[in-house]
């Protein structure tokens, strides 16, 4: 049988816009964008999760004034209930970044292969870093473990080149170098270091022309190495 919405949360009402009985009277064929309902059947998500493991997944979801939605989707089978929990969350405005950051790179003629490289953009008045989803799996993350790992500086490059990176970037910034770019090494979630080739261009200035923003891309040069 067709999975169907056994209860839900009122968030999961806010976001889609139905109420809790619209929901309950909706199928999968209903809610999933036609594009999106071959990958991931609901049998294998089930099987898989039936191992103790949660599914991790992407998916439109369509709201109730017609517009498909991208979330993110966590499943857990709960064992002895016979039926699974599905966590979703509206991630709109992680694509609407992202898309963001590539056009960002298109800009700067930053032509990259997007299963090796990852993009950041950096704020420097504001000291703070967007990067990439591409960019979060380089070092073994999740795009949203990264956000909370902060700004990829003195505890995320290895000692051994801090000191170069540091000259190598404030040399840039102050105009004293035409351009920023290097290899250095950078700390992974699972705690080891992997060399990356980086490298970024200032797109915005302040009214003393002091480069404010800076976006850039990282390649992954560790086997190389």
């Amino acid at each position: 049988d067709d999975p169907h919405i056994l209860d839900a949360n009122p968030q999961a009402s806010a976001i889609l816009g139905y109420s809790l009985e619209e929901l309950r009277t909706l199928g999968r064929e209903h809610i999933v964008h036609p594009e999106d309902a071959h990958d991931h059947p609901p049998h294998e998500i089930v099987e898989r999760a039936k191992t103790g493991s949660i599914q991790h997944f992407e998916r439109r979801y369509l709201t109730k004034d017609g517009r498909y939605i991208p979330v993110e989707i966590h499943y857990k089978w709960l064992a002895g209930l016979g039926y699974g929990l599905i966590m979703f969350q509206d991630i709109s405005s992680r694509k609407e970044a992202e898309e963001a950051l590539r056009e960002s790179e298109r800009e700067l003629g930053l032509i990259i292969d997007a299963s090796n490289d990852g993009i950041w953009d950096y704020d420097l008045e504001a000291d703070e870093m967007r990067f990439s989803g591409s960019f979060a799996e380089m070092l073994g993350y999740d795009y949203e473990e990264l956000s909370r790992v902060g700004c990829f500086c003195k505890k995320n490059v290895h000692p051994d080149d801090w000191e170069r990176f540091q000259q190598r970037f404030q040399s840039y910034l102050q105009g004293e170098s035409d351009e920023y770019s290097m290899e250095l090494r950078l700390r992974t979630k699972m705690g080891g270091w992997k060399w990356i080739y980086t490298r970024g261009r200032a797109v915005e200035h302040n009214g003393l022309g002091k480069p404010v923003r800076v976006i850039g891309a990282h390649t992954d040069i560790d086997e190389l190495k």
